[in-house]
C-alpha cells in the first residue's frame, strides 16, 4: 500500500503535451492508468477489517489525485471556454459524477451553461448529472438547474430537449419523494405526486424515442417512473415479487403476507448495502417469534456470488435473485431501483408504509408495525 501513492502521483503527473488537446488527452489517459491501479492494488487485499482500512487508504490518495487531473481539467477549459477542448473537458468532468462534489462541480456546470448548452451531446451530460447529480435540496443542485435551464432556452435538438424534460421530471420526482419521506400533509404530497406525473407523461409524450442507457428510450425510463409513482408510494399495496430464490426456488413476496416485511434490493458489488448487513441480522434477532421478516431482492448477476454472500454474512432470511440482467433485470426496472440498496416497509397486510429508510429510521418504521410483544 505505501508504494501505491507515490505511484498515483507519478501516474497523475501533470506534466503534458504541447498542444490543448494533448494536454487533455495526457490528463485523461493519466486518470484512466491511475484508476486501474487503484482497481488492481485494492483487489489484491484480504477481506478484513485491515484489508478495508487499506482500501480507504488507496481510495482517498487516488481521489485526491484524480480531484488534481480534474483541476487541470477545469484550468484548461478555463484558459479558451468556447474552444472544442474546453467542451471535451467539461464534458469529461460532468460525465464523472464523482467531479460534482468536488471544488470542480461549481466551475464545470458553469462553463457546460454558459458556453456549451447548445452543442451536440449535451444531452448526454444533462441526463447522467439528472440521474446522478445533486437533489433538490442540495447546495450543488442549483449548478444542475443552471444548465438545464440554458439548455432548454438554447439547444432546440430532440436529444436535448428530452434530456431537459427527463431531468426536469427527476426533480418533480425528488420533491415528491422528499415530501414522502418526510411524512408530509397527504394533499401537498399528493399534488407533488400529480406534478412528477405530468412531468413524466411530457417525456413520454414528446421524447419516448430519445436513447437514455443500456438500449432503453427516455419513454422506457418515464413509464418505469410512472408505475412507481402510481404503484410504489406510501399507502399503496405493494405489486407482488416473483421469482427464485438464491438457491433456486421458487418465491415471491406474497408468501410473507401476514407479516411485517422489510423488502431490501442489495447486492455483494454494493459497499452501503453490505455495510448494513450487521443492522440487519440484528432487526432480524429482536423480531425472532414475531410476524416479521427481511426478503433480500439480489442484484448480483451471478446468482452463486449471491448464494456464497448470504452464507458467508449469516444471511439467514429469504433472497429472491432478479437474474442475470442485475440491475437492469425486469425486476430493478419494474420497481424503479435507482440506488442500491433500496428499501420498502410491508405492513401484514402488503401496504407499503415506509420507503428508503435504513438504520434507525428503518428501525423506527418496524416498531410503528410491530410493537413489542406484551
Amino acid at each position: 500500500m505505501l508504494s501505491f501513492a507515490p505511484a498515483v502521483a507519478l501516474a497523475l503527473g501533470l506534466a503534458v503535451g504541447p498542444t490543448p488537446v494533448g494536454k487533455l488527452a495526457a490528463i485523461q489517459a493519466r486518470v484512466a492508468a491511475a484508476e486501474k491501479a487503484y482497481a488492481a492494488a485494492a483487489e489484491k487485499l484480504p477481506d478484513t477489517p485491515e484489508g478495508q482500512k487499506a482500501a480507504d487508504a488507496l481510495f482517498k490518495a487516488f481521489d485526491a489525485a484524480q480531484q488534481e487531473a480534474f483541476a487541470a481539467a477545469v484550468k484548461l477549459a478555463e484558459a479558451d471556454p468556447e474552444s472544442e477542448v474546453a467542451w471535451k473537458a467539461v464534458e469529461w468532468l460532468l460525465l464523472t459524477p464523482r467531479s460534482y462534489y468536488t471544488p470542480v462541480g461549481g466551475p464545470a456546470f458553469a462553463l457546460a451553461a454558459k458556453y456549451h448548452a447548445d452543442r451536440p451531446g449535451i444531452d448526454r451530460v444533462v441526463l447522467r448529472a439528472a440521474r446522478h447529480g445533486p437533489h433538490v435540496g442540495m447546495p450543488e443542485y442549483a449548478r444542475l438547474a443552471a444548465l438545464i435551464d440554458a439548455v432548454a432556452e438554447r439547444n432546440p435538438r430532440s436529444e436535448a430537449k428530452g434530456a431537459v424534460h427527463y431531468a426536469r421530471a427527476q426533480t418533480a420526482m425528488q420533491r415528491f419523494s422528499v415530501a414522502e419521506y418526510k411524512k408530509k400533509p397527504a394533499a401537498e404530497v399528493d399534488a407533488l405526486a400529480a406534478k412528477a406525473e405530468a412531468a413524466y407523461e411530457l417525456v413520454a409524450r414528446e421524447s419516448a424515442d430519445v436513447p437514455f442507457r443500456a438500449k432503453r428510450t427516455l419513454g422506457e425510463e418515464a413509464a418505469t417512473c410512472l408505475y412507481e409513482l402510481r404503484h410504489l408510494r406510501v399507502g399503496k399495496v405493494a405489486p407482488d415479487l416473483i421469482g427464485e430464490s438464491l438457491d433456486g426456488k421458487p418465491l415471491k413476496l406474497s408468501d410473507f403476507r401476514g407479516k411485517v416485511t422489510v423488502v431490501i434490493f442489495w447486492a455483494t458489488w454494493c459497499g452501503p448495502c453490505m455495510q448494513e448487513v450487521p443492522h440487519e441480522r440484528e432487526l432480524m434477532a429482536r423480531y425472532a417469534g414475531r410476524p416479521f421478516t427481511i426478503l433480500g431482492v439480489n442484484g448480483d448477476p451471478k446468482r452463486e456470488v449471491g448464494l456464497v454472500t448470504t452464507v458467508k454474512e449469516k444471511m439467514t432470511w429469504p433472497h429472491l435473485w432478479v437474474g442475470p440482467a442485475g440491475d437492469d433485470s425486469p425486476i430493478c426496472r419494474a420497481w424503479n431501483v435507482q440506488g442500491w440498496p433500496t428499501e420498502y416497509v410491508l405492513d401484514t397486510q402488503g401496504v407499503i408504509r415506509a420507503k428508503g429508510v435504513r438504520m434507525a429510521d428503518l428501525d423506527r418504521a418496524v416498531a410503528e408495525l410491530l410493537p413489542p410483544a406484551r
